[in-house]
């Protein structure tokens, strides 16, 4: 349940999501917040008992580029130029994801998926996993761009107090990893999703930009 700062309420279904396989999951719901401000949420999971309210904060405008708009066209390190250590914590890059340069995905004519994550750093523990369900699809889509960004460019920093964005994390806005963004051949982004990502979504999202 959903509560408005005005305090109208709205109850939404929930859907189960492994976000790492048979350890790790959580409840996804797709709702529409319409009224920025400090709402509240309740969660009722089947067999257990609601949850007190917690608070959300909704605002009217995110860092964030939003569906409609275009991807910034930054340039990201490729395999070409660094070896893959040096660009990924990926423990098993593959190196299709880091042929292209982000700019050059994104100003090529075909569509794109870029995944900011961070296995090795991630705090939510769900990059590893992310990457992985886009890089099982990958194959199946021979006219899209897969594009991984690693978030930190310093991958031999000793704390997470020394680690330093990439500049596409920033001109992106990003908050948080990771993060799938795809994007239609003329780079506008058509899907994005945060967290946890079921590769069902991401088919669905290509299979529009695909068929």
């Amino acid at each position: 349940t959903f509560t408005s700062p005005s305090g109208d309420e709205k109850e939404v279904g929930l859907e189960f999501v492994w976000a790492i396989p048979d350890q790790r999951g959580l409840y996804r719901v797709d709702v529409d917040l319409p009224e920025a401000g400090n709402w509240t949420v309740s969660v009722a999971a089947e067999g257990f008992s609601p949850t007190e309210p917690v608070p959300l904060t909704v605002v009217e405008d995110t860092p964030m580029p939003q569906v409609g708009e275009k991807g910034p066209a930054v340039a990201t390190r490729t395999a070409d130029e660094f070896e893959l250590s040096e660009i990924t914590t990926d423990p098993e890059p593959d190196p299709e994801l880091y042929r292209l340069s982000l700019d050059e995905a994104l100003t090529d004519d075909r569509p794109t998926v870029v995944v900011f994550a961070t296995p090795a750093f991630c705090t939510s523990q769900t990059c590893g996993p992310v990457l992985d369900n886009v890089k099982e699809l990958a194959p199946a889509y021979p006219d899209v761009d897969f594009i991984h960004v690693e978030v930190y460019e310093n991958l031999d920093a000793q704390s997470f107090e020394e680690l330093i964005p990439v500049e596409a994390v920033n001109a992106w806005g990003l908050p948080s990893e990771p993060w799938v963004f795809v994007t239609d051949a003329d780079g506008v982004i058509t899907a994005r999703y945060e967290g946890t990502l079921d590769p069902v979504e991401l088919e669905e999202s290509l299979g529009a930009l695909t068929s």
